[in-house]
This record gives structure tokens, sequence and C-alpha cells, in this order.
């Protein structure tokens, strides 16, 4: 009990990996485990075997769930949470974009503005009528 919890640093990704796939398990997701085992820097066997005591924590469940209803796996779900969050980031990106074209056309309008008064000032009165003051 306490003397394991003790024993837990959440830093090392072994641990992390194991309550990864201990849940994965448990709501019976599919997982990628070499992918898993990649991560957490260890061997398959301590991922697996850690990820089961993990698993043994876990009170026994009397109902049984008749059929899994998302076929998708918890990576996948996790996969497609993170490319949401890239989309929109992009979406942000793009209007931050368009407020500085926005900000390039008033510049241009200002300059093409005093271009203008140069002109009409230095006796082109033919180009008064773009002037807008």
């Amino acid at each position: 009990g306490d003397e394991r919890a003790k024993n837990i640093d959440l830093s090392k990704e072994l641990y992390l990996c194991s309550a990864f796939y201990a849940a994965c398990k448990r709501t019976k997701n599919k997982i990628d485990l070499p992918k898993l085992v990649e991560l957490s820097k260890s061997k398959k066997k301590e991922v697996v075997d850690m990820g089961d005591q993990i698993l043994g924590l876990y009170p026994v469940d009397k109902k049984k769930s008749g059929s899994n209803k998302s076929s998708n796996s918890l990576t996948d779900t996790i996969l497609a949470s993170v490319q949401e969050n890239e989309e929109a980031e992009s979406r942000k990106r793009k209007i931050e974009e368009r407020g500085d074209e926005n900000d390039d056309v008033e510049e241009f309008q200002v300059w093409k503005q005093k271009i203008l008064k140069r002109a009409v000032d230095a006796g082109f009165n033919k180009y008064r009528r773009y002037l807008t003051a």
C-alpha cells in the first residue's frame, strides 16, 4: 500500500506508460504496445507487468458490458484531439496573419496619400481627386 506508493516516481516514463496500458486494458481499448514500450524506455515485460499490477488495484466489475460501442482506440482518440488542437492553432495563426495584412493595407494607404499630396503640392492637380482628407 503506502510503502509501494512512496516508491512510485511519476517522472519516470515506465509508470506513466504502465498506467496508460492499464487504463486501456480496463476500458477495453486497443493500444499500440510497441509504441508504448518505446515511449517508456524500458522492456515490454516491465510495462506489461507494471500495468497488470496497476490493473490489480482496481476493484473487480461485476457488470459485463455486452458490446464495446467504441471501435476507436484510446490512442486514436488522443491523436484526433491533438489534431483538432493543431487545426485550431492554425486557424488562429491565419486570423493573426490577416490582421497583419490589414495593417499592411492601412500603411500602404497612408503612404499613397502622402505621395499624392506631394504630387498635388508639386502642381499635378489632376491627382487631387484621389486625395482623401
